[in-house]
């Protein structure tokens, strides 16, 4: 009967120690994987530090220097995710202070009813 016991014990042990092992390979590659990014990103960067000539005594970071290597011609384009909500915030933006300078103007100005006039200002 005590071997048996001894047996569940070794088997539950080993189980822990699997599971242990797991959890630091997981961290140890998740560290790996950042090392080897960063290793990347700064030969990246070297490499491009060739083509671009500064004459500035300003520093750089390693972002404008990556830029600065695709050429004169590069024109980053904006995050498709977020360019909806940023056009809409935006416009929300232009629309409250065209409504502002309406409302609040002195009346020196003759101006017939804003179109983006909400009711409620009324």
């Amino acid at each position: 009967m005590s071997n048996r016991k001894n047996r569940s014990f070794k088997a539950r042990d080993k189980k822990r120690k699997i599971a242990k092992n797991k959890e630091k390979r997981k961290i140890y590659n998740i560290n790996r994987q950042y090392k080897r990014r960063q290793y990347k990103h700064t030969e990246k960067v070297l490499r491009a530090a060739k083509y671009v000539d500064i004459f500035t005594k300003e520093k750089l970071c390693n972002a404008e220097i990556l830029v600065l290597a695709k050429g004169l011609k590069f024109i980053p384009s904006p995050n498709l995710r977020n360019a909806k909500k940023t056009l809409i915030n935006d416009f929300n933006e232009l629309a409250r202070k065209m409504r502002c300078k309406y409302h609040f103007d002195n009346g020196s100005h003759q101006y017939n009813r804003h179109p983006f006039l909400s009711k409620k200002w009324l």
